[in-house]
């Protein structure tokens, strides 16, 4: 988490130093979000922040992300808004690190026997074991969507758009096996890639 951080703090300043020199104005945002897809419901959040010109923002953005497996994104953004009335339609687009924070009531695994040359206790009771959750490996996020945003006089914005995201994470575990003899590791690995909409709600200041 400290790693993840300062890479926002030094790309914060890096995007402050670039709005100073091209007379770009930082913009920084927050958005929550309901999500739905094959995997059941799930609630998002994400802070972000960015430079904006004219109708077009380009920024960073991070958060939590709790679809089937959480996950923090670490992702690079662009929105652009048409119009110059009050009410403005926007397009977004976004893609980045999904960085695997996977809790341990969503984890996988086996439940794994111990090692020995005895399969049965002698009353053909099983043997006692233990549950193995399985490790994960970080993956992708990639999303495009739209909707429209209300805006202040002071600059501000309220928004409301729907997007299609995508998500991956890989899930590895080592299998022990009985094969009628004797028990052999096996590795099995998984890879989720999860498809969702989102109906997301954000504020930019």
């Amino acid at each position: 988490m400290k790693y993840l951080l300062t890479i926002l703090l030094l790309s914060a300043a890096g995007i402050s130093t670039f709005a100073q020199t091209n007379r770009w104005t930082p913009t920084p945002n927050i958005q929550v979000g309901f999500m739905g897809g094959s995997f059941g419901p799930a609630l998002e959040g994400r802070l972000g922040f960015g430079v904006k010109k004219q109708g077009l923002v380009l920024g960073l953005a991070s958060g939590i992300d709790t679809y089937r497996f959480t996950s923090v994104p670490l992702v690079a953004t662009a929105t652009y808004s048409h119009g110059t009335r009050k009410w403005k339609p926007f397009a977004s687009a976004a893609a980045g690190w999904n960085i695997a924070a996977v809790q341990p009531h969503e984890k996988g695994g086996q439940y794994q026997y111990p090692s020995g040359n005895t399969r049965f206790t002698n009353d053909f009771i099983w043997m006692p074991g233990s549950w193995v959750p399985a490790s994960y490996r970080s993956g992708w996020l990639a999303e495009i969507g739209g909707g429209m945003g209300r805006h202040t006089k002071k600059g501000h914005a309220y928004t409301m758009g729907l997007h299609y995201s995508a998500k991956t994470i890989s899930e590895s575990m080592t299998e022990l096996v009985w094969t009628g003899s004797t028990q052999i590791e096996h590795p099995a690995t998984a890879h989720y890639l999860m498809q969702r909409i989102s109906l997301r709600f954000g504020f930019t200041w």
